[in-house]
């Protein structure tokens, strides 16, 4: 079984390796390690990859399942109404309902709802707030 960067690669593959490829598998940094809170970092065998305490948390707490808990929480803490959570997310409110009400939530819907938690101004950028009250017709 491949263990290095090099033997996943191959001997002719770029040096650059990004964690997108396998993010369909099982999460890698959400296990426990054996000697868990004891290192400050963590390295690999042929030392070309080394990741601080800080972000190995940080990965690690992005790939903890995300349920119709935490979707509510994150719509209290962010103050939207449930009209306004779906169309931030760009569901149907009916499908809003069922992530809170414990529908399985897509990996997507649950790292933009993060990302917008690290983020309010992405939020700022991309909500529509409704007006109350009916739409104003328009003048001839």
């Amino acid at each position: 079984m491949a263990t290095t960067r090099r033997e996943l690669l191959g001997a002719g593959a770029s040096a650059a390796l990004g964690l997108f490829p396998w993010s369909n598998t099982t999460p890698v940094f959400a296990q426990p390690s054996p000697a868990a809170g004891t290192a400050t970092s963590q390295a690999w065998d042929d030392g070309d990859l080394a990741i601080d305490a800080f972000h190995l948390k940080k990965l690690a707490d992005e790939q903890k399942p995300f349920g119709a808990n935490d979707v509510r929480v994150w719509q209290e803490k962010t103050g939207l109404s449930n009209n306004e959570a779906a169309a931030l997310i760009g569901v149907s409110l009916s499908t809003w309902n069922g992530y809170k009400a414990g529908s399985p939530i897509p990996k997507p819907v649950a790292m933009l709802c993060r990302a917008i938690t690290r983020d309010p101004i992405m939020m700022q950028a991309h909500l529509r707030p409704r007006v109350a009250g009916r739409p104003r017709s328009k003048a001839s």
